[in-house]
């Protein structure tokens, strides 16, 4: 059972990955995706050979259409639908796709389930896929960059031992378990940017004391080992920080990102593997205490990193200038009830994605304005189970 931190079995069941191309068909269907005037999302996959567009399936708002002939696809949707920022693009005009000009494979939502394993569902119809069992207590899921690979950190739980799951996401089987050190407790992880080396929060040992030992584990994916750990600097700033929470590592690989339980954010050289600044926030804001922890993503480009903070009024978005570890922006979203369940970016940059928890509302911020744009509301599967469009995954809303 879980010691020292109770409530994780229920602050990161809900961790969702939604992966594009890691799944099913490769290079031969493209996704649209539509919001109706009544706010339901449509989605219509095409299907191509060799080029060409041969068929087509519509799925939302309880209904499911298809046909042959990709010009009548949209005539499916309610009148007035829009096409949603980011859902795919075609040579042509919108509503009459006839060749593919870029290719994405099945959109695939894996599931973290507390105490379970790692759940695959097809998000377009909803149907389940697998189950991949895993001992312990899934808390995160990091995918490898440009790879089907898949690592599900695992918290030790009911009897387990602390771990982290290598999973082939194209199979959906379990390929291998990285063992960590004993009386660890892994929360969170990210990968640089070449996927040779996986980072891992540890919260702390058993202990109850108020220092508790935390660190981030380094793992070389080669050797599937652990090659080392990054302890926490006595900086006197031990009380405030907490443990080691949420990770992310900046595009060129330097700089890893460490928040912590306390409201701090710390900015780590991955080469010395020492904190090279303590990044303070606005007076009033503090990191987001959601459950589970919204990731912090990077702009692809490396000169910005976003991480979801709350405050009196309802949370928001800091920007964070990497150069000068300074806060240089911040933007409010949803409502003073909500909470950030988590972030994603677009792969150009352009759009950044915050998910209310409170609401499973998707908001979405233009990078370049800060401007917040219509509400995506809760994407409804066909099964009739819901989820919002993503937690997790920088490149899942193309």
């Amino acid at each position: 059972m879980l010691r020292r931190f109770p409530t994780l079995g229920i602050a990161f069941c809900a961790l969702l990955l939604i992966v594009i191309g890691l799944i099913g068909c490769s290079t031969d269907q493209s996704r649209r995706s539509y919001v109706a005037p009544n706010s339901e999302i449509y989605t219509i996959i095409y299907t191509y050979q060799n080029g060409d567009c041969v068929g087509w399936t519509s799925s939302g708002g309880g209904t499911f259409h298809s046909g042959s002939d990709c010009n009548d696809a949209t005539s499916s949707l309610p009148n007035g639908s829009a096409v949603l920022p980011g859902s795919g693009s075609f040579s042509g005009q919108d509503q009459y796709p006839v060749r593919k000009t870029a290719s994405a494979g099945a959109d695939t939502l894996l599931l973290a389930q507390a105490f379970t394993g790692v759940e695959a569902f097809n998000l377009v119809t909803g149907a389940k896929l697998a189950t991949i069992p895993l001992q312990g207590n899934p808390l995160d899921l990091v995918p490898l960059p440009g790879q089907s690979t898949l690592y599900a950190v695992v918290y030790p739980a009911n009897g387990a031992s602390p771990s982290v799951a290598v999973i082939d996401a194209a199979q959906l089987t379990l390929t291998a378990t990285i063992a960590l050190p004993a009386n660890t407790f892994p929360i969170c992880g990210a990968i640089s940017p070449d996927g040779s080396t996986l980072y891992v929060s540890n919260a702390g040992s058993s202990s109850l004391s108020a220092n508790p030992d935390t660190s981030i584990l380094v793992i070389d994916t080669a050797s599937q080992t652990v090659k080392g750990t990054i302890p926490f600097p006595a900086s006197g700033n031990e009380n405030l920080f907490g443990y080691y929470l949420r990770l992310a590592v900046s595009p060129d690989g330097t700089l890893l990102y460490a928040s912590g339980s306390g409201g701090y954010l710390e900015a780590i050289d991955t080469l010395t593997q020492k904190p090279v600044s303590f990044i303070g926030l606005s007076p009033g804001l503090f990191l987001e205490a959601s459950s589970p922890a919204p990731h912090i993503v990077f702009a692809p480009d490396g000169t910005k990193a976003y991480v979801g903070v709350g405050g009196p009024t309802g949370p928001s978005v800091v920007v964070i200038d990497p150069y000068t570890s300074q806060q240089v922006a911040a933007v409010r979203i949803g409502s003073s009830t909500s909470y950030l369940a988590d972030i994603a970016i677009s792969s150009n940059g352009s759009i950044l994605y915050t998910v209310d928890e409170s609401t499973g509302i998707t908001y979405p911020i233009d990078t370049a304005t800060l401007a917040v744009g219509t509400p995506i509301p809760r994407q409804t599967l066909p099964t009739g189970s819901t989820a919002p469009i993503g937690f997790a995954g920088l490149a899942v809303r193309q």
